[in-house]
């Protein structure tokens, strides 16, 4: 979900040889994303001595997934805690989840968001390791901090399918597709159709003019 941020200072992990990360790592490359190749069981020293460069760098951000690539789920690895404890690089907590989406089952549970849901990415309080701190200490805050603020993104889904619920139509379920039902549409129609705020904006100007000019009755 961050891969959003897409930035020339943007870093993120991805695992060395599984199929997996090489969807993931052509997809953050897509966004603008340098990846970085490399895991705990494949390529990771190479990776980790990476990882330290970039994060002494000036405004460099670098995403990574705590517990991967084989788990035990939710149980922080020492690399992102070893990694901030040596460069004085601030981890933030990131927890994400969509209102539609599918379930794959490898050590963990994997989920790809559907089409048309609605997502929900909350960031935690930052934190600040120190290089005297003991590890086992660390990878309780860091599992806490976690735990918390992927707690907070589930409620907020789960209040954000009610939502959906109480306002989605059957009916008009083609239309997020492209398909119109015309059998009650006595006038000539425009349909303008966006899928997100920007591309709705984005017409807002021709419905206008189209206005001023008659051509539209309703809207």
């Amino acid at each position: 979900m961050g891969m959003g941020l897409s930035n020339k200072n943007y870093y993120g992990l991805a695992g060395n040889h599984h199929p997996d990360a090489e969807i993931i790592s052509r997809v953050g490359k897509k966004l603008g994303w340098n990846v970085i190749r490399g895991s705990s069981t494949d390529g990771g020293k190479k990776a980790y001595d990476e990882m330290l460069e970039i994060l002494k760098k000036s405004k460099s951000v670098f995403a990574i997934t705590p517990d991967g690539p084989q788990g035990p789920a939710k149980i922080p690895k020492p690399g992102a805690i070893r990694a901030a404890q040596k460069t004085g690089a601030v981890i933030v907590p990131v927890a994400g989840q969509s209102t539609r989406r599918w379930s794959f089952k490898n050590w963990d549970t994997f989920y790809l968001a559907k089409p048309f849901g609605e997502i929900v990415q909350l960031f935690g309080e930052p934190i600040i390791l120190k290089d005297k701190d003991d590890y086992a200490s660390c990878v309780e805050k860091l599992k806490n901090s976690l735990n918390k603020i992927e707690k907070k993104v589930e409620a907020q889904k789960v209040e954000l399918i009610k939502e959906e619920k109480k306002k989605e139509d059957p009916k008009r379920f083609f239309e997020k597709i492209g398909k119109f039902n015309k059998k009650n549409q006595n006038d000539n129609l425009i349909w303008f159709h966006g899928s997100s705020v920007g591309e709705i904006l984005s017409v807002v100007p021709l419905i206008e003019k189209l206005e001023k000019k008659n051509r539209v009755k309703k809207i």
